[in-house]
């Protein structure tokens, strides 16, 4: 199956994603922009390939990518229309700022991680292959790597809770 048939073969999938990152009624717009944008800038297909099948995290990077462009070009128009000192109650930090700060401190803590448990957190999230799954690909038995992942997303918690600012 070629590049375009399997990455629009997920379409009802990448349409979810959209409408759940909070792009509304233009999510079948970002997703199409979507397709655009993957088959002018991947020159080589193989780049967001994993085996067989396309790799969503790639996916999701870039629809997020361009929902909070969607929504930046949404407040701009907004903030014309507000006074200057409505504008100046307006916090600093948005959301999509608070939402990479998070990201930055969830890959920085799997950085610290050995290399089975990183190759593990991320076959389990960035994949979304079940613990039955690979457990049956690595000969690896299921409650290792179901109790690796609670210890995983245990430290991503403390790391977060300790990294973020204090009410």
């Amino acid at each position: 199956m070629d590049f375009i048939n399997l990455l629009t073969s997920r379409h009802n999938e990448w349409v979810r994603m959209a409408c759940s990152l909070g792009a509304g009624d233009f999510k079948e717009d970002i997703v199409q922009e979507m397709y655009i944008r993957l088959i002018k800038y991947i020159d080589d297909p193989k780049r967001i390939m994993l085996k067989d099948e396309i790799n969503t995290f790639y996916v999701y990077r870039t629809i997020s990518n361009m929902v909070f462009d969607l929504k930046r070009e949404q407040r701009k128009t907004l903030i014309e229309d507000v006074s200057r000192e409505e504008l100046e109650r307006i916090p600093d930090v948005t959301y999509n700022d608070a939402y990479d700060d998070e990201i930055e401190i969830i890959l920085s803590e799997i950085k610290t991680w050995n290399f089975y448990e990183q190759k593990l957190f991320k076959v389990y999230y960035d994949h979304n292959y079940s613990i039955r799954k690979i457990s049956k690909e690595t000969t690896i038995c299921t409650s290792s790597i179901f109790n690796s992942l609670k210890n995983g997303k245990k430290r991503i918690k403390k790391a977060l809770e300790e990294k973020r600012p204090s009410s």
